[in-house]
């Protein structure tokens, strides 16, 4: 089980009790993290509002690579379930 508090002191961290330190140091994977798991229990958001919030200064196209890229980063990080997607343009936090 990942441990995520973010009042206060930002913690993440695994089954262990070990920080997962790759996505605190990433200010934008640990923002995208906070989102969707702010979101349950219905859990799913657009792709293309997430790039809105997240990547404003980037045109669309970079703008889903950044995504992609950070979905596969908390995939990575936290396990290949972590992370899910609904069709081609939803993605939540299992």
């Amino acid at each position: 089980m990942i441990r995520l508090r973010m009042l206060g002191i930002v913690d993440l961290r695994d089954s262990q009790n070990r920080e997962i330190e790759t996505v605190l140091r990433r200010p934008k994977l640990l923002a995208l993290l906070g989102y969707l798991a702010a979101a349950r229990p219905t859990g799913f958001h657009r792709r293309d509002t997430l790039v809105a919030l997240l990547w404003p200064e980037l045109d669309n196209a970079h703008a889903r690579n950044s995504l992609r890229q950070a979905v596969h980063a908390l995939r990575a990080a936290l396990g290949p379930d972590a992370v899910v997607a609904r069709g081609e343009e939803e993605v939540g936090i299992s």
